[in-house]
């Protein structure tokens, strides 16, 4: 569609239409997309790339998908991406996954506050309440507090 009407895309149109897929719920689609940036138009995919891909894949349940994702990332994942696979784990109860997720992203950003708030209510929504007081006074100890509003 872009040779046809004698434009290049560039990193930027690429994500708007990853973002469009997540949004929509075209989980099927992203593959598509995903293999015009590298192989068609010889772009290499940036970290904004991945992030709306494993947004897409955690919206539609499709996690472990974008865990796998992640781990054959070509660059290294930045905690927001394992952040946005966290909050995927707590939309659909995930807790084991979850845990191992959110002990990985508190590891990555230990002062970020709202990975502590999503690993505790994912413990909290399977009543797990010894591991969000755990959760919480880790929290504490590094000094991340939450801000109320």
């Amino acid at each position: 569609m872009f040779i046809r009407e004698g434009l290049s895309p560039t990193n930027v149109t690429f994500a708007g239409i990853l973002n469009a897929c997540s949004k929509a719920g075209l989980a099927n689609d992203w593959r598509y997309y995903f293999k015009l940036i590298r192989e068609i138009y010889g772009i290499e995919p940036e970290m904004e790339h991945y992030g709306r891909m494993v947004d897409l894949l955690g919206r539609e349940g499709f996690v472990s998908e974008g865990l796998g994702l992640i781990e054959k990332m070509l660059i290294k994942p930045d905690p927001v991406v394992w952040a946005t696979l966290l909050a995927a784990c707590k939309i659909h109860g995930l807790v084991e996954l979850g845990k191992t997720i959110g002990e990985k992203v508190i590891q990555l950003d230990p002062t970020f506050d709202g990975n502590y708030v999503l690993l505790a209510n994912i413990y909290a929504k399977s009543k797990k309440w010894g591991d969000v007081i755990r959760v919480r006074r880790l929290m504490v100890d590094w000094g991340a507090t939450k801000v109320t509003g």
